[in-house]
């Protein structure tokens, strides 16, 4: 009997599969053993002390970091781009003037924080990352809110 390469691969999936919660399921009834943690408020404790103090609560669930984390990676490779001639503009919303303004990316002196530092007539012009609603690169979107 010859057994075809997806259906080894779906077995050993289910093999790998099985491996992990058998091992998952004994690692929750050893824990049960230990007579302080058997106490649901203990555990519960426990769990989000190790949770916040390991900072894995913040990363995990702080969408808006996320989304400003992954446009100033953006930010960072188009600055990067614009210094070898690239052209990108980004639109952002101006409270002061109340209307969308547009900024060319060869303009960009640095991104510091959650900032983008323009440098304009000898005086630094801050314009927060949060405010940005999209980035063009000929024409074409290449990231939008």
């Amino acid at each position: 009997m010859h057994i075809n390469d997806s259906d080894k691969h779906y077995l050993f999936s289910l093999l790998y599969a099985s491996g992990i919660i058998l091992f998952w399921r004994g690692i929750w009834e050893a824990i049960a053993q230990v007579p302080i943690i058997g106490n649901v408020f203990v555990s519960l404790f426990l769990g989000l002390l190790i949770i916040t103090l390991t900072g894995v609560i913040y990363k995990e669930f702080d969408p808006i970091g996320q989304k400003l984390n992954n446009v100033t990676r953006l930010l960072h490779d188009i600055m990067n781009e614009a210094k070898q001639g690239k052209k990108y503009e980004i639109h952002y919303y101006d409270h002061v003037s109340k209307k969308h303004q547009i900024v060319h990316a060869h303009r960009i002196k640095s991104i510091e924080h959650n900032y983008i530092i323009l440098e304009e007539k000898g005086k630094e012009l801050f314009i927060p990352i949060h405010r940005i609603s999209r980035i063009h690169h000929q024409g074409k979107v290449v990231w939008q809110k």
